[in-house]
């Protein structure tokens, strides 16, 4: 399975931009190739919550389920990945001083066998991860602009 790696900077408190995160709303606001997020269930353990992302790369347009399997308060969160491109998606969050820095690892699969596998190590593994990056930069540059809310 490929596995996409990035880490940014924020210059905002650790609580502020983990909140954001949590929130599965604003994905679509910083995440490339998410157009929104629907069917969300939140808990206050947020273990076993879940939704639904609407993400298109390459001209592909699929629906991604999403079920909070990992969540620590202001550290961690591990989702499990369903639809054409299952997998997991960690996000980590640590303080330095008042900045925070993300991490974000994506380990996922395409289906449709050696068709699906051979697609993604030529075309899509290279636009996830692009997407990944980009999508980093955006929300650094949202939650560090005097508009992030």
């Amino acid at each position: 399975m490929p596995v996409v790696t990035n880490s940014i900077t924020i210059k905002k408190p650790l609580p502020e931009v983990f909140d954001y995160l949590d929130d599965p709303a604003n994905a679509a606001k910083w995440f490339s190739g998410v157009s929104e997020t629907v069917g969300v269930t939140r808990t206050e353990e947020r273990v076993g919550d879940t939704s639904t992302v609407k993400y298109s790369v390459m001209g592909m347009h699929m629906d991604i389920a999403q079920t909070v399997t990992e969540w620590e308060k202001d550290a961690r969160v591990t989702i499990k990945l369903g639809g054409m491109m299952p997998g997991t998606y960690t996000t980590t969050v640590s303080a330095d001083g008042d900045n925070t820095t993300v991490t974000q690892t994506f380990d996922y699969e395409v289906k449709g066998g050696a068709l699906g596998k051979a697609m993604d190590r030529l075309v899509l593994e290279k636009m996830n991860a692009k997407n990944a990056k980009s999508s980093l930069k955006k929300l650094k540059d949202l939650l560090e602009s005097t508009s992030a809310s």
